[in-house]
């Protein structure tokens, strides 16, 4: 099986790359140009340590994926049914024991803290923005995410 994709002119392993590629499901990543942003990325981290980590992270992952699948072929029909009505029984004692009284609310705020920066300085409203400390850059704004920093 094999699991290669070309990203530029290096060949890299489809789950490193959805690992270690530019994740762009968020607010304000579209349009980027995702397999340029993936290169640079696989370019710049190719042969490193934590490359050759992920490697041979896939590689565990695959061969536990191959063990499941043989082992799925030795299910019977019998044990399928069995585990359908054991999940079915399941199913109904946690629906009879559901709580919907409490409202849990998820609010994310990635975009936050750079609206306020440029809330509080107005000048920096056309300018690329990037809130963060030395280790870790918490969000950059849209005009930022356009030139390809994530």
């Amino acid at each position: 099986m094999d699991n290669t994709e070309k990203v530029g002119d290096s060949s890299c392993n489809d789950g490193v790359l959805l690992r270690m590629g530019l994740n762009d499901n968020k607010a304000g990543m579209q349009g980027l140009d995702k397999e340029k942003i993936n290169k640079i990325i696989m370019e710049a981290t190719k042969g490193s340590r934590f490359y050759e980590n992920e490697l041979k992270k896939d590689q565990q992952v695959n061969q536990r994926i191959e063990k499941m699948m043989q082992l799925k072929e030795k299910i019977t029909k019998q044990q399928l049914l069995k585990a359908q009505l054991q999940v079915d029984k399941l199913v109904i004692e946690l629906e009879q024991s559901r709580n919907l009284s409490s409202t849990i609310v998820h609010i994310d705020m990635d975009a936050f803290y750079a609206a306020v920066e440029m809330r509080d300085c107005p000048e920096l409203k056309e300018k690329p923005v990037a809130v963060g400390s030395m280790s870790m850059l918490v969000r950059p704004n849209v005009k930022l995410l356009h030139k390809s920093v994530t």
